[in-house]
């Protein structure tokens, strides 16, 4: 009982900090939001905050801030950039630092030139991005940078970046020649990756072994290379998973959607690693899953008794979000592992702790492979902006409508493409983000829907700047806005067989205007009963320029709010 007691006293002194962690976050956040210190923020300010971050390794906090300091409209400069690419890059994220440095490069006016500290930070990320993925494109574009000379850059750099830039020019040219004797750590160069990076703790890793944690791709990498990847790493079962087991990779796999599972297991690479499990007899641990989930698993497991079962629990609508494998093993060890605080010991398995880092070890390995199997589902965020248009553009070819979800203020802009999207889904900010305009601008919603914002709309539709022919815009509390183009209504309304046809604007009479919706009636799962009405009032259409806006106006928000993350996933993917 002491050994137990023990354990429970350290966390709950770990949740404790974790929780006065969370206020002081939220605090620090409410001040770089007040209206008072925009006069104080800078980009001296925010590189010097990155900096903080970056010894805590916390990419996610680090972006956060990027995105605060973004619409307060502070235009960071390229010390914020490489501050911002350092967390990333102590997190063991080097694809995410390449990304970050193309961008920060056409925002400055910068190029390699001009700064060496910028060459040496994509030069080592480059090199480890190539030396795990091994990709033929990649390695193509690691050739390219080879041989513009910008590893041999003399001008404004010390003697000590000239020296790191002269080792990895021979491990470059090492990894396009014969990359089957380097190792990871024969990678890590510069001082920063080497000493204080997560990449420093990880197994020093082969070439070739896709072990990096995120799965951002470089924009020469096309869709075709992503699925080769994953139905290689299927195919070899869980032996090249031996990547960062940390926490946030687990929290962030295990609330993969349904409809990424079920995606998941009718791919060629769901299939092969189905089959692949099988053979492995892998355990899973239940106690690293969601609370909320522990039962259902642990029920699921004793009803599944062939793949056909599993397969179903992974399609089923009515399931939440659960990972789990039909084998006999599975559900003993789960079981185990949840009555382990009883038993200190459990027989034929070592100590209860020996146990719970084995079921740790094997289960991060499964969840990420699982996330590793559907990156092109689980990246659509980051997806670069030539596989949207690709994306797009098959759309179109097959004559199917297409609806682009912005997500952030930070990835928005990557949605301005041609063709033009079906229907766009951002808020109020990412809409801006858009179309070039400064985030987080004051609306004045006394006289109705504001003018400025019924501007942006009619920019975002219009026929030679927009980006699409229908908008749903979210307000939040407000409710949201449905507009479109007149041409496009009509033509949708029109064209009952049209393929590329969505719901028109209807205009309501007088009597319709107030609606109650019973939302609980439309859903069928059990949890329900406890959905409030959804008043709504629909606000008289607008006719703005050609455009047609019609407002679903939130008369009562709700009370509580339910995380439902993962629903507009869930949404898009049917």
């Amino acid at each position: 009982m002491g050994f137990h007691r023990g354990r429970l006293n350290r966390n709950f002194i770990a949740d404790k900090a974790l929780s006065t962690e969370r206020i002081l976050l939220r605090q620090v956040d409410a001040l770089l939001e007040a209206a008072a210190m925009s006069q104080a923020l800078s980009y001296v300010v925010l590189s010097g905050l990155l900096e903080q971050v970056s010894y805590r390794k916390d990419w996610e906090r680090a972006e956060i801030l990027w995105a605060i300091f973004m619409r307060k409209g502070i235009e960071p400069n390229l010390i914020c950039v490489l501050a911002r690419a350092k967390v990333h890059l102590l997190a063991g994220r080097p694809t995410a630092v390449l990304e970050i440095l193309q961008g920060g490069m056409a925002g400055c006016g910068s190029c390699f030139e001009e700064n060496g500290r910028l060459v040496v930070e994509y030069a080592q990320s480059l090199l480890i991005a190539s030396h795990s993925s091994l990709d033929p494109q990649v390695l193509h574009h690691l050739r390219e940078f080879l041989e513009s000379g910008h590893f041999s850059i003399e001008e404004k750099t010390s003697a000590s970046t000239r020296n790191a830039l002269k080792q990895m020019k021979a491990l470059a040219e090492t990894l396009l020649s014969d990359p089957r004797d380097l190792r990871l750590h024969d990678l890590l160069v510069e001082w920063k990756p080497k000493e204080m990076s997560v990449m420093a703790t990880w197994d020093n890793l082969p070439a070739g072994t896709k072990y990096l944690d995120d799965m951002a791709i470089l924009d020469a990498i096309s869709a075709e290379s992503v699925s080769r990847r994953c139905d290689d790493l299927a195919g070899t079962s869980l032996v090249l998973c031996e990547a960062n087991l940390s926490p946030a990779t687990l929290e962030v796999a295990s609330k993969m959607e349904r409809p990424m599972f079920r995606a998941f297991v009718s791919s060629v690479a769901g299939q092969k690693f189905l089959e692949a499990a099988k053979q492995e007899n892998l355990a899973m641990q239940a106690v690293a899953m969601n609370s909320s989930m522990i039962d259902e698993l642990t029920q699921t497991i004793q009803n599944s008794s062939n793949e056909e079962s599993m397969k179903a629990f992974f399609a089923s609508p009515s399931e939440s979000t659960a990972a789990a494998l039909n084998l006999q093993p599975l559900l003993e060890a789960c079981a185990k592992c949840m009555s382990c605080a009883a038993q200190p010991r459990v027989a034929n398995l070592g100590s209860c702790d020996e146990m719970l880092k084995t079921c740790s070890t094997v289960m991060t390995k499964l969840l990420k492979s699982l996330r590793k199997a559907v990156s092109e589902e689980m990246n659509q965020v980051c997806m670069t902006i030539s596989k949207k248009q690709a994306a797009l553009q098959s759309c179109r070819r097959q004559q199917k409508p297409a609806w682009y979800d912005p997500v952030s203020v930070a990835k928005a802009p990557r949605g301005c493409l041609s063709p033009r999207w079906d229907l766009a889904a951002p808020n109020c900010d990412e809409l801006l983000a858009m179309l070039g305009k400064p985030p987080g601008v004051m609306l004045d919603w006394e006289e109705g829907l504001p003018s400025a914002l019924r501007a942006a709309i009619v920019e975002a539709l219009s026929t030679d700047s927009g980006f699409a022919d229908r908008l749903l815009l979210s307000l939040g509390p407000r409710g949201c806005v449905l507009a479109s183009r007149a041409d496009v209504a009509k033509s949708s309304s029109s064209n009952q067989n049209g393929a590329r046809k969505l719901m028109p604007l209807v205009c309501f009479g007088e009597h319709l205007r107030d609606l109650s919706l019973d939302v609980a009636a439309m859903l069928t799962s059990d949890d329900t009963r406890k959905l409030p009405l959804l008043h709504l009032q629909l606000q008289e259409p607008l006719h703005e320029s050609g455009c047609e806006l019609l407002w679903y106006r939130l008369l009562k928000p709700a009370d509580t709010v339910r995380d439902v993350t993962g629903a507009g996933d869930a949404l898009l993917a049917g």
